[in-house]
């Protein structure tokens, strides 16, 4: 199943639903915030912990449930000698798309539209 033009804000909710632990994030319109657990006000939301959550193998787990991605596998080549060898999980196969295009220059609001 596939999802488009889908913001930052969506895919949490979807991780979300999907049965994520959002630390207690919290989008009040225009920014991302994390409460810290005491009584000052809550933690801008920062571009490092966006790193954090988006290096989370249970964010994206969560994130293929509630997208109904399936348990399929979708192989990999050997970097060593180009044939197919082991097989990863569609949740696991869309985390390293998504690393793979940060590396090439790509943000994340660019990956989750077109997701």
């Amino acid at each position: 199943m596939q999802v488009r033009y889908m913001t930052i804000q969506k895919v949490f909710a979807k991780a979300k639903a999907g049965g994520w632990n959002n630390r207690n994030l919290r989008f009040d319109g225009k920014n991302w915030r994390q409460w810290d657990g005491t009584e000052e006000e809550p933690l801008v939301f920062e571009d490092e912990l966006f790193g954090k959550v988006f290096l989370d193998p249970s964010f994206w787990q969560s994130l293929g449930k509630a997208l109904g991605w399936n348990d399929d596998y979708h192989p990999v080549r050997s970097k060593e000698t180009n044939q197919l060898k082991n097989e990863i999980w569609d949740w696991r196969y869309h985390w390293h798309r998504f690393i793979d295009h940060l590396a090439g220059g790509g943000t994340a609001g660019q990956f989750f539209a077109e997701l």
